[in-house]
């Protein structure tokens, strides 16, 4: 905690990956242990590209609104729209993430499918 309050969060990501690893290890199926193999750096860069892409379209819409109002929120009700999918999405690739990073007596687990298909079959469902 101490070490996540003094990097102002950074540190999060690797103290998640720690947690996985112990919550991971103290998991048995059929007698075998489970691997954690993530890494907080790769926790770290999917949160910047999010952050980067979510300030990239507020800046957008800000701009859209100001030069056209009208569509401004039309833009505003699209992005809305968009981010309820999205969200799912993440759900479904955070899962997918784990997944894949997840050993059993050297078998790598995964989940096949389109993030943004569940997105929007979750949304509507």
């Amino acid at each position: 905690m101490l070490l996540t309050i003094l990097t102002f969060g950074i540190f999060r990501f690797w103290a998640l990956t720690r947690t996985r690893r112990l919550v991971w290890s103290r998991m048995r199926v059929q007698g075998e242990r489970l691997d954690y193999t993530g890494t907080g750096w790769e926790l770290l860069r999917a949160t910047l590209i999010v952050a980067v892409l979510f300030f990239a379209v507020q800046l957008a819409g800000s701009v859209v609104l100001e030069l056209a109002p009208l569509a401004g929120q039309l833009f505003g009700l699209a992005l809305l729209l968009a981010i309820l999918v999205l969200t799912q999405a993440a759900v479904f690739g955070a899962q997918r993430y784990r997944l894949s990073r997840t050993l059993w007596c050297g078998i790598r687990g995964g989940m096949h499918g389109s993030m943004v298909d569940y997105g929007a079959k979750a949304f509507f469902y």
